[in-house]
């Protein structure tokens, strides 16, 4: 009998369970793994046996989700984020091991071991903050991006710290040892990486053109595995590995694909990945020294949150984002193990630190759902009761931007100048209708004040912003934003300040339609049914439904909601005329062939409509297109014909406009 099957199904069996039960009492099912975790390990009921078969597993699980997330977001995006990384991730990196190693070396423990304390306390959970993000649909939002910026930024420092522990530890020897092989490892498979941006897409068209499925999905899990190999044989995290590997497939076109072939694997082994978490629990000990871990606990996320909060906020990012991002990353996270069993296996720190640590970065990791959860609540109370002298320097800002916003009204303000409102404002330029643009990012509201759109720099959560781009005299405000949760606070502020702004709201997910229409919007647009809808008029005219009962069918399913798509069961449509599809009628475009023997011919000598059943629509010829062409015009070499008939009738008629030899085979 295989040993491990056993804890397999023990695993999943109870991970089905915990998944049900957390639905059922609205948990996040994070919590539940966790708690399973605890349950079955070793310090638990010790079921488990194969505990490093589970763990072996777990890490294929991290991979497959950081995988699935670089899918997602391309490099362009990625390169937008380098100021936050850097500059921001950088700075909490430092300040979070300053605060450990100042805690720890006034608590009375040596240098190296407060140190390495500030290394451990300074990584925060990628994989577990992500899938948070991902599950909220929150990972394009601003706070997203800083989150993601400052966590691969960590991942990257996971391997000069795991250099430095021999040194801490007092061994040089170890610590020069590894740095020369290490140099050179890093050197090979920086280069690997940097050639497999332009070779691995190459790889996967030639699959592809196999047509085999079974090779395409080989393929995949091949370069999603192996490149996180890679990273781990230089010591970095396989999560930055599988993160990369996902980047890198993000940039063909296959990247859908990939994702429809991972993601079945990934929601089996991550949850394998969170109940392997919670078998390193040591109940015992956190029950003796419960009062030392919650003072542990409640250190570092306040200290390292309160970090990470200055650090966006030194960035000029917008007080809300900084919040957010300051408790998402307010955990130990999850590779702070890998630098804590390197320490142990150097006697770094004491047994009773090793657990000490290692329950509280459980602990902290179990409480990140529930403090992401009350993040905007805490954000919206810190923006509402901020500092008479802050709001003070809101108001002089607001009034200087209220000096162009009193000359217009009757205006369109957009927040949010992605791609969706980029097009609105061009659009509304080109019909002559002003607006005001408000946008969080300021290197784009730098760039773009200076080509004289009128954008203002602020978050639209806040009521000086909107005050200031004349939300009480405004007509229209579309809401383009990517954040389901600003989203909502927008639509409460601009509502309160203006109740009859006409408010068009943009979302992903149609999930949020209800609750965006309950708050105030007046129109939501989205995503996901726009596209259904765009889907389904390419059909009907396909069909050749006439355009003014598709306009009429789109029409109703927009004014009901996106009801229609929404509901399960089959709806009819009360629009007229939309059965008069003609479902046998096709239109078909044939060229005449240099050799083809009705070369000179005209319309009217070859009666197509007689002969094939079919009538002729137009005919190209030298770029100009002729409509409705008179029986005399005369077919020659090159001209493209366009018939409508039924498919048989088409097929028929598409032999005379090739030659002997083409007819003939």
């Amino acid at each position: 009998m295989i040993p491990i099957l056993a804890d397999i199904v023990v695993i999943l069996a109870l991970a089905s369970v915990v998944l049900v039960v957390c639905h059922w009492l609205r948990v996040p099912t994070i919590i539940g793994l966790l708690f399973a975790g605890v349950l079955i390990g070793p310090h638990g009921l010790g079921v488990m046996g194969a505990t490093h078969e589970v763990e072996t597993m777990a890490e294929i699980g991290v991979v497959l989700l950081l995988f699935t997330i670089g899918l997602e977001i391309s490099f362009d995006s990625l390169w937008q984020m380098r100021r936050l990384a850097l500059g921001g991730g950088m700075f909490q990196i430092l300040a979070t091991t300053l605060a450990g190693f100042g805690a720890f070396i006034l608590a009375g423990n040596s240098v190296g071991a407060s140190v390495f304390v500030g290394f451990f306390i300074a990584l925060s959970s990628t994989a577990v903050v992500l899938k948070l993000l991902q599950d909220r649909g929150e990972t394009d939002s601003p706070h997203g991006r800083a989150i993601l910026g400052m966590l691969l930024l960590q991942d990257f420092m996971v391997v000069p710290m795991m250099l430095l522990i021999p040194a801490l530890a007092g061994s040089m020897a170890g610590f020069s040892g590894s740095v020369g092989g290490q140099l050179f490892k890093s050197s090979v498979v920086l280069g690997i990486l940097i050639a497999s941006r332009w070779t691995v897409p190459w790889i996967l068209h030639q699959v592809v053109r196999t047509g085999n499925r079974e090779v395409f999905a080989l393929s995949i899990i091949v370069i999603c595995l192996g490149i996180a190999w890679l990273t781990q044989a230089i010591n970095l995290s396989i999560a930055l590995g599988a993160f990369l590997a996902g980047l890198i497939i993000s940039e063909s076109e296959y990247s859908h694909d990939a994702l429809a072939i991972v993601l079945p694997f990934r929601h089996v082994f991550s949850s394998i990945f969170f109940i392997s978490v919670g078998m390193l629990v040591n109940v015992r000990f956190a029950l003796d020294n419960w009062h030392l871990l919650i003072l542990m606990v409640m250190g570092v996320v306040l200290i390292k949150g309160a970090i990470a909060v200055l650090a966006v906020a030194l960035l000029r990012h917008p007080v809300r984002t900084a919040i957010l991002t300051g408790v998402a990353i307010a955990q130990v996270g999850e590779f702070s193990f890998l630098l804590l069993q390197r320490a142990s296996g150097y006697s770094l720190i004491s047994e009773d630190t090793y657990q000490l640590l290692l329950t509280t970065a459980l602990i902290t990791l179990a409480a990140t759902p529930f403090l992401m959860m009350i993040a905007p609540r805490l954000a919206a109370f810190t923006i509402r009761r901020v500092s008479t002298s802050v709001r003070t320097g809101d108001r002089t800002k607001a009034q200087g931007w209220r000096r162009s916003s009193d000359e217009i009204a009757d205006h369109l303000i957009i927040v949010g100048y992605g791609v969706g409102g980029q097009n609105l404002a061009r659009a509304a330029k080109s019909c002559g209708i002003p607006y005001v643009i408000m946008e969080m990012n300021w290197q784009t509201v730098r760039a773009m004040g200076r080509k004289g759109e009128p954008i203002h720099y602020g978050d639209a959560v806040n009521e000086t912003g909107l005050l200031a781009c004349g939300v009480t005299t405004a007509r229209v405000m579309v809401v383009a934003i990517s954040d389901p949760a600003a989203t909502r606070r927008v639509i409460t502020t601009a509502k309160t300040l203006n109740p009859a702004l006409h408010l068009i709201v943009r979302t992903r997910y149609i999930k949020e339609l209800p609750s965006l229409l309950e708050l105030g919007a007046d129109q939501v647009i989205p995503e996901e049914f726009e596209t259904s809808v765009e889907i389904f008029t390419r059909v009907l005219s396909r069909y050749l439904v006439p355009r003014s009962d598709i306009e009429s069918v789109v029409s109703e399913i927009r004014s009901e909601g996106y009801q229609m798509l929404r509901t399960p069961e089959p709806m009819a449509f009360s629009v007229r005329g939309a059965e008069l599809a003609l479902p046998d009628m096709e239109i078909g475009t044939f060229r005449v062939e240099p050799d083809a023997e009705i070369g000179g011919s005209t319309l009217k000598d070859l009666d197509l409509r007689h002969r094939y059943q079919v009538t002729v629509l137009a005919l190209r010829r030298d770029q100009g297109l002729v409509t409705n062409p008179a029986g005399s015009e005369r077919l020659g070499p090159g001209d493209v014909v366009v018939m409508m008939g039924t498919p048989g009738a088409l097929a028929l008629a598409a032999g005379v406009f090739v030659g002997p030899k083409e007819s003939n085979s």
